[in-house]
């Protein structure tokens, strides 16, 4: 908290000077004790304290909002973790380089607040880990009132359904191929937007729809379509 600048040693010496109200540093825990301390910390209170200090901010400040919603940003990413041999047991090993080192990735993903720049939720899982399983992980951190925002790699009838299932909007752009009659008839009409029926159509919404306990009826979302300044829609 009081962001160190020297050696451990020596921010211990100051702080333990301050808090006796002493006119010089006292030397009352060594480095060593120090870092034997903090290896008994629990990661999990971080996550607490932080789940804390996020429900404070929107309960004690007037957040900004987009047409009355807190916007959530959803997406995922990739990052290359130290190479050591308990990091490799936890994420597994993702290649080798030609040096024959391992190369240890992990799948990130994170539900954030572009308005209030809050992160929401983080997901730290091993690279195979898919972003739509995180995605069902970040829905704990999301509430009614919530607008969430994602991009092309999300959009399936049972991810609509698990949303419609939690009371929670989303928006998705939406890859015109491969993503079935309703959407490309849609693209061809020329519309502007429509209300339209999605149904459950291939293996994999069904399996995880049964999976999730979700059912497979029918479900209304609204089209949009945006004209992009490159020319793209």
């Amino acid at each position: 908290m009081s962001i160190i600048k020297d050696s451990v040693q020596n921010e211990l010496d100051y702080f333990f000077g301050r808090i006796e109200k002493s006119d010089t540093d006292i030397k009352k825990v060594t480095n060593s004790a120090f870092t034997q301390a903090r290896a008994k910390l629990k990661h999990t209170a971080f996550i607490e304290l932080d789940k804390e200090t996020i429900s404070d901010f929107y309960k004690n400040t007037s957040y900004l909002k987009w047409n009355d919603y807190r916007l959530v940003a959803i997406d995922g990413s990739s990052i290359v973790l130290p190479n050591t041999d308990e990091i490799e047991d936890k994420f597994g090993k993702h290649f080798e380089k030609s040096s024959g080192a391992a190369v240890i990735l992990a799948r990130l993903s994170e539900a954030f607040d572009p308005l209030n720049h809050i992160s929401l939720d983080i997901q730290v899982q091993p690279y195979a880990t898919s972003e739509h399983k995180m995605l069902i992980d970040h829905l704990a951190s999301l509430r009614n009132g919530d607008l969430s925002i994602l991009d092309r790699n999300y959009p399936a009838f049972w991810v609509y359904k698990l949303y419609d299932s939690r009371n929670l909007d989303f928006c998705m752009r939406v890859q015109i191929s491969g993503r079935g009659k309703v959407i490309t008839d849609f693209f061809n009409s020329g519309e502007k937007e429509k209300i339209a029926t999605i149904r459950c159509t291939t293996q994999e919404s069904k399996r995880k729809c049964n999976e999730l306990d979700l059912g497979t009826e029918d479900i209304k979302c609204r089209l949009i379509r945006i004209e992009l300044d490159n020319g793209g829609t």
